[in-house]
């Protein structure tokens, strides 16, 4: 770390240079030699003498012979403030020992040791080349088109990689958004679509994601292990969509009698497969590569065929499996998510009825949002932003298509940010005023694989009611949108149950929220009731891939009903 100036003599101040190491993380206070700006590092430093006055020193700053000469430089321009800082090499040897002297006391600049200065900057070359023609700052326009020429780029990209890989063709990334986004459909006339620049919600890149999700690894961890000797050991254990195999690592600590890990991705079920080596439990658990899905074609092959690869789903038997683990749960807690295959592989081969499916419970819940500026422009909600009258008129005219797309984010940030506030609880839709939170749709597996009509039940309308929770001073709040979240319970049956939260009060998780932005934001204060229907249909598929949305609003500020109406489609 570089060495403070001494207060005593120039000669002392010198004299320990070659004790003196440079440590990139030094945050000093580098005061330029022309002008009061003070700089928190050195690369800023160069950079602003480069781009303010014109002084290019780095590319040259082998012309500085040893510390001395650096140091008298340094006093010799605060100064004279000369035009070109290569003045100085004009002085003779007695000139530049006159400026030996600080003109500034605690000059961190003087500090700054040259050869270590010169040694990073011939191993980082590159980074401080592009100092030489890179402006300090640009324009918000000049942003925004560099923005777009890269998004465009990006789809480019895109594209070929799909036509050489033969992939499935995937929607186009949208401008201004790097949140999951969801296609909206307004009384199913509406064509407008976003999409962001980001994974979609499955394979490498989510599980990725899981395995940085503290809160719903402990609460899976914790309930294996708590519950391993009742609930597990001993036990055939079904694990689905396996993913990375951490919780598949978690389940064979409680000692189970087999593990069937199954994955359809072949690096993840490597990656299992290798994991399980590395902890001795290769013999414990049996990696097949498939989907969900085959588990049902898999009840009508003959097991015993010699034909079946190794790994095929029909070497799993037919109701012997004890128990079911699956992280089934998608965004809106339905979408995209593996129920459906989850019921119909507990329907076949679940051991009935003392065979058991974690998590188990689940319930999907709505509350409301006041959103900041800053949020709303984020997402060009916001059209009384300060830009130019060109960009306002177009904002104004997608503000429409825009408001109705829902949005997949992480409204927890937000809310940790104070970027947006929770507004309202869901209560009893039919209950007087501060009754229990109650839910919207709840979810139990154990009942739905008993149901035969258990999944076609879930469509349908459901009544939910908000309890609005404004700030105290009865000032009134603007509610910008809906927010959809779930909780999860692995077993209330269970002797040590775990539960976790996707709530935006809640601290985040990979799952996130699903965020539904309201055209015409409701003026609210403390106290207010929101009613209103919530409708899902098409999550009976096996896919969950056309999940459609409708929302009805009322309030008692409203006329009429607010009815929207959204298309799933990440």
């Amino acid at each position: 770390m570089a060495g403070n100036m001494s207060d005593e003599s120039s000669s002392s101040s010198v004299s320990s240079s070659s004790d003196v190491e440079f440590d990139e993380g030094y945050n000093g206070n580098y005061i330029c030699l022309l002008c009061d700006t003070d700089s928190k590092s050195m690369d800023s430093l160069f950079e602003h003498l480069q781009t303010q006055h014109g002084w290019n020193i780095l590319p040259e700053i082998g012309r500085f012979q040893d510390q001395y000469s650096w140091i008298s430089f340094v006093n010799w321009a605060r100064s004279k403030k000369p035009r070109c800082w290569s003045e100085f090499f004009d002085l003779s040897k007695d000139d530049r020992q006159k400026f030996l002297k600080p003109a500034l006391s605690e000059d961190d600049v003087l500090t700054i040791d040259l050869e270590s200065l010169a040694n990073h900057r011939d191993s980082d070359d590159n980074d401080l080349a592009d100092i030489a023609t890179a402006p300090s700052e640009k324009t918000l326009q000049q942003l925004r088109e560099e923005n777009i020429d890269l998004i465009c780029q990006l789809n480019k990209c895109r594209k070929l990689l799909v036509e050489i890989t033969d992939g499935p063709p995937y929607p186009d990334y949208g401008v201004g958004d790097r949140s999951g986004s969801i296609e909206c459909t307004s009384n199913g006339d509406s064509n407008a679509q976003f999409y962001p620049f980001t994974p979609p919600y499955c394979g490498l890149p989510m599980a990725m994601l899981a395995l940085r999700d503290s809160i719903s690894c402990s609460a899976y961890h914790n309930f294996v292990q708590l519950n391993a000797a009742e609930l597990f050991s001993g036990k055939t254990v079904l694990h689905l969509a396996a993913g990375p195999g951490l919780l598949t690592m978690f389940l064979a600590r409680a000692r189970p009698e087999h593990i069937f890990a199954v994955e359809a991705s072949k690096d993840l079920a490597m990656a299992i497969r290798q994991a399980a080596a590395s902890n001795g439990v290769e013999d414990c658990v049996e990696v097949l590569e498939g989907k969900v899905n085959d588990l049902q074609r898999s009840c009508y092959r003959d097991e015993l065929d010699s034909k079946l690869p190794g790994d095929s789903l029909a070497k799993i038997n037919i109701g012997k499996v004890d128990v079911i683990l699956c992280d089934w749960m998608g965004p809106l807690l339905f979408y995209r998510s593996n129920l459906p295959a989850v019921v119909e592989a507990a329907r076949s081969h679940l051991r009935l009825p003392e065979g058991r499916i974690y998590p188990r419970h689940a319930v999907l819940n709505v509350t409301g949002l006041e959103c900041s500026q800053h949020l709303l422009q984020s997402y060009c909600v916001n059209t009384s932003a300060a830009v130019s009258p060109l960009l306002q008129s177009t904002l104004s005219a997608l503000r429409s298509p825009i408001c109705r797309l829902a949005y997949l984010f992480d409204v927890s940030a937000e809310v940790a940010a104070d970027r947006a506030r929770i507004l309202g609880r869901p209560v009893a839709a039919a209950a007087a005023y501060g009754e229990a939170p109650a839910a919207r749709i709840e979810v139990d597996l154990l009942s739905l694989c008993s149901d035969a009509d258990g999944l076609r039940s879930l469509p349908g309308s459901h009544d939910f009611a908000l309890l609005i929770e404004g700030p105290r001073g009865g000032r009134d709040c603007q509610l910008n949108a809906l927010v959809a979240y779930f909780d999860c319970r692995m077993d209330d049956d269970a002797e040590f149950n775990m539960t976790f939260s996707t709530s935006p009060s809640a601290k985040s998780t990979h799952y996130t929220q699903t965020v539904f932005f309201l055209e015409h934001p409701l003026s609210v204060s403390s106290g207010d009731r929101i009613s209103g229907k919530l409708f899902l249909e098409g999550h009976q598929s096996s896919k969950c891939d056309n999940l459609s949305v409708r929302i009805c609003l009322q309030h008692s500020a409203l006329s009429q009903p607010l009815d929207y109406h959204y298309r799933l489609n990440l």
